[in-house]
């Protein structure tokens, strides 16, 4: 530890650039907390869009429920149109239509309801298509921004002890 210590206390340069690697790993920690704490309270940006959408969804569905080919013509355009699969389920849960690629996913499960609550049936939409990014893609950019910011201090620490280490020689 002692030999860890006397490395980095050896010049004005390597201090420097300790400080500031130091604060940059003290702000990606406060960064990841405070956002942590912000996405714990309460929902997503993109849960509430797709709360919105699965709404919207329903109260498509539940217009035409009651009229089957108007019903098979909406569910036939959304997975045509979007690619996904669409199944139309009953009040008891037995389904009545499926179109689409076959889906290897979680589907969305969308009540189809009538305006007093009553439910007429459900609506699963699922896609095969990947999500680009997830945690290893934040993982690498904050790695990328980390080592950027690395470097800039070490150029920023470099140019502010050379003026200094020059004093220190004249004076010495």
């Amino acid at each position: 530890m002692n030999a860890l210590l006397a490395f980095w206390r050896a010049t004005l340069t390597r201090r420097i650039f300790g400080w500031f690697g130091a604060a940059i790993l003290t702000t990606i920690a406060v960064m990841g907390v405070v956002m942590a704490i912000v996405y714990a309270t309460g929902q997503t940006y993109w849960q509430q869009e797709s709360s919105r959408i699965e709404t919207l969804i329903g109260h498509d569905f539940a217009a035409v429920w009651n009229d089957h080919e108007a019903r098979v013509i909406k569910a036939e355009m959304v997975s045509r149109d979007l690619h996904i699969q669409v199944e139309l389920d009953d009040a008891s849960g037995r389904t009545f239509f499926s179109r689409g690629p076959e889906c290897f996913r979680r589907p969305h499960t969308i009540p189809v309801k009538t305006l007093d609550g009553e439910k007429m049936g459900t609506v699963r939409v699922c896609s095969n298509r990947a999500v680009k990014g997830g945690p290893l893609h934040l993982v690498l950019m904050v790695s990328l921004l980390f080592g950027v910011l690395w470097i800039a201090s070490f150029l920023v620490a470099r140019s502010l002890a050379f003026p200094l280490r020059e004093l220190a020689e004249v004076a010495g």
